[in-house]
């Protein structure tokens, strides 16, 4: 079960995080979302439970209570199919914008660079896209 957690105070550790939570069952993931210039937490967390029943408990009962003085939130992160099938299709338009991109001549800084957009690569790059997302075909 993915769980999220908010309102953490910025000096909240993983490791502090995963020893609560292990209190309710198996923690097999625990992350404190840290920025990535600065290195300093950014006040929430990613958490994953073995369990779904332990991962319920604990969101149920920490849910508003305070730790290292802020009250936590506390939520299922597990995705929805409709925000899974969205995920989806944002995947889907990255990886054939890199397919375009990477495929079509650019210039840059007076440089002219070149790839090739062949018909082999497109009908392969559709066939894994098939394989990946068989719901939109």
């Amino acid at each position: 079960m993915n769980i999220y957690v908010g309102n953490l105070s910025y000096n909240v550790r993983a490791n502090e995080l995963q020893e609560v939570l292990e209190q309710y069952g198996v923690v097999d993931f625990c992350k404190v979302i840290k920025d990535i210039d600065t290195g300093k937490s950014k006040g929430f967390a990613f958490i994953e439970m073995r369990d779904e029943v332990a991962g319920t408990k604990a969101i149920d009962e920490l849910n508003g209570v305070e730790f290292d003085g802020r009250p936590i939130v506390i939520i299922d992160a597990t995705p929805k199919s409709s925000e899974v099938t969205e995920l989806e299709k944002a995947i889907h338009f990255v990886m054939l914008g890199k397919l375009y991109f990477s495929n079509h001549q650019y210039t840059s800084h007076s440089t002219s660079h070149s790839g090739k957009l062949t018909e082999n690569g497109v009908s392969n790059y559709l066939k894994k896209e098939q394989d990946l997302f068989p719901q939109w075909y």
